[in-house]
């Protein structure tokens, strides 16, 4: 199945404003190097960047080499250049993690699943500025058919088996 990784929104003072910023950054520090060692293409949107700065320099070190996307609606569906990577990745699943869980990620997956695409958020490296929003938006996406997730389960299911051949590579991310 091909898989992209949606990162989206973890810009300046919103990345750090959000509950558990630590966690999603943490994690994220996990996930982004272990998705591009399991060759998983990484789809990187920013949110009117002009006004809400650069994506935070713990994420955006390991997003080197790529272009973020700039967008100015909350769904990010609706950015042209969005659905382009999602079509040239030929994705049929996407792995979500940003901020924040009750704007732009749970318009950005509705948007997803209306396409007909697969979609696991990943739960420890989502969130919003009240925790509340983050549990009914989470709670809205999982009945709309998306998969919760958390970032060792996920990678734990990318490489399938201990035979994979990054598997000792993103074990050690883990530890």
């Amino acid at each position: 199945m091909n898989t992209v990784l949606a990162v989206i929104d973890l810009q300046g003072k919103l990345a750090v404003s959000v509950k558990n910023h630590e966690q999603v950054l943490e994690r994220l520090c996990v996930l982004l190097p272990a998705a591009r060692k399991l060759d998983i293409p990484i789809i990187w949107v920013e949110h009117v960047p002009e006004k809400l700065g650069a994506t935070h320099p713990e994420v955006a070190k390991h997003l080197e080499g790529l272009t973020p996307l700039a967008k100015d609606t909350f769904n990010a569906c609706y950015n042209k250049d969005f659905i382009e990577q999602l079509s040239y990745h030929e994705a049929e699943q996407v792995l979500m993690v940003g901020v924040e869980s009750h704007v732009c990620i749970l318009q950005t997956a509705e948007g997803i699943l209306e396409r007909g695409l697969k979609l696991q958020i990943v739960t420890d490296a989502v969130s919003s500025r009240n925790g509340a929003d983050r549990q009914v938006a989470l709670d809205r996406l999982t009945q709309a058919g998306a998969k919760m997730t958390t970032t060792e389960i996920l990678l734990f299911e990318l490489l399938k088996t201990p035979k994979h051949p990054q598997f000792r590579a993103v074990l050690s991310l883990l530890k």
